[in-house]
């Protein structure tokens, strides 16, 4: 929630911060796609790689959607919370072997990119 603070301070956060049950259900994001699937297919951005996948025969469980990023902040991130989503999309990548990563956001993309 706006309101918390436990995500601002990097080592804490990542040293294994307790969340009160508010924070967990604003951070928790496994159905989202599934509850907001329509409105996210709105978007014409996603509505685009919708179509260009299906054009190739891409199968949604191909793909995986996914936000980078495990301490959620504005838009300022710093070098170790590059370093961490790096990490987990290299896992993810290992373990489900997508065809396609999508990011739900463009500056976990850049931030990576540019990290690479």
């Amino acid at each position: 929630p706006p309101e918390s603070q436990k995500s601002k301070n990097i080592d804490f956060w990542y040293k294994g911060v307790q969340l009160n049950e508010k924070e967990k259900a604003w951070l928790d994001t496994r159905n989202c796609f599934k509850d907001h699937g329509e409105r996210f297919c709105k978007n014409s951005a996603i509505a685009k790689i919708k179509k260009a996948l299906l054009e190739i025969d891409i199968k949604t469980n191909d793909v995986a959607y996914m936000n980078a990023f495990q301490r959620p902040c504005c838009s300022i991130y710093e070098k170790r919370d590059i370093e961490v989503a790096k990490e987990v999309v290299l896992a993810v990548i290992k373990t489900i072997e997508p065809a396609f990563v999508c990011f739900v956001s463009k500056t976990a993309f850049y931030c990576l990119e540019e990290d690479s």
